[in-house]
């Protein structure tokens, strides 16, 4: 994409706003008033020349917000992360196209809906989730969480969530742009790993390691404990039998 020349978008401006004025002023000066005198000119050319700098600038600020919005929209739209960008009332001014193989819910979806995002958090994560939502909109503060979604096939999919505030020339915040990672192969991954930590692959039952911490964590709560409680440890060594 060939980056915007404001020398074309002056010269096209200054063409025609030259077609534009100067016949009519060619008409007033020669035929009605009949008099051509060059020093009656200066005020129509002055004319051109301002108006065809204040079309040439207006123009050549469209065009370059036309390249940003369609290099945006290129580099999302091929993203394999779910983007969106919201007002802080909730309403969706853009989301990416990678949202439907996420969710399983269209950009249409979430266009329709305000804060459409809420319905579809993990119950157990909705009151961190509406903490971060507040937190972002009120304080401006960008933030990252792992959070759970149920989507529109009944899965259930691990996030990580990156917002941060859009912000107007008063530093208010106005919005929350936000992007959404697929972490759930991941997190299954690391679930895993973390299991076979604590119990045998062949029988899959707790193995030393867990009955270790088991009973670190039972002597640590019965010692904080006010109440006056007891516990007994019984073992049984199966390889000697």
């Amino acid at each position: 994409m060939q980056p915007v020349s404001a020398k074309s978008h002056y010269l096209k401006a200054l063409f025609w706003v030259s077609i534009l004025i100067v016949p009519f002023a060619f008409v007033q000066l020669h035929l009605v008033q009949n008099d051509f005198q060059m020093d009656y000119w200066v005020v129509p050319l002055l004319v051109v020349v301002l108006l065809a700098g204040l079309w040439g600038r207006i123009t050549q600020l469209n065009a370059i917000q036309k390249r940003e919005s369609i290099l945006f929209k290129a580099v999302v739209d091929f993203s394999l992360e779910f983007t969106y960008v919201r007002t802080v009332e909730g309403e969706y001014e853009f989301v990416s196209p990678a949202v439907l193989e996420i969710t399983g819910y269209s950009p249409e979806d979430f266009y329709q809906t305000p804060n459409f995002m809420d319905a579809i958090i993990y119950e157990e994560d909705r009151v961190a989730w509406l903490s971060h939502v507040q937190n972002v909109n009120c304080n401006g503060c960008p933030e990252k969480i792992e959070l759970r979604i149920k989507t529109k096939r009944n899965e259930i999919r691990w996030l990580e969530h990156l917002c941060g505030p859009v912000s107007n020339s008063n530093n208010e915040v106005i919005g929350v742009r936000s992007i959404n990672i697929d972490i759930t192969e991941r997190k299954l991954a690391s679930e895993k790993v973390e299991r076979l930590g604590f119990y045998d692959p062949l029988t899959d039952l707790p193995n030393r390691r867990f009955i270790n911490d088991y009973i670190s964590n039972l002597i640590e709560n019965n010692e904080k404990s006010d109440l006056d409680e007891h516990f007994s440890v019984f073992f049984v060594d199966f390889e000697s039998l």
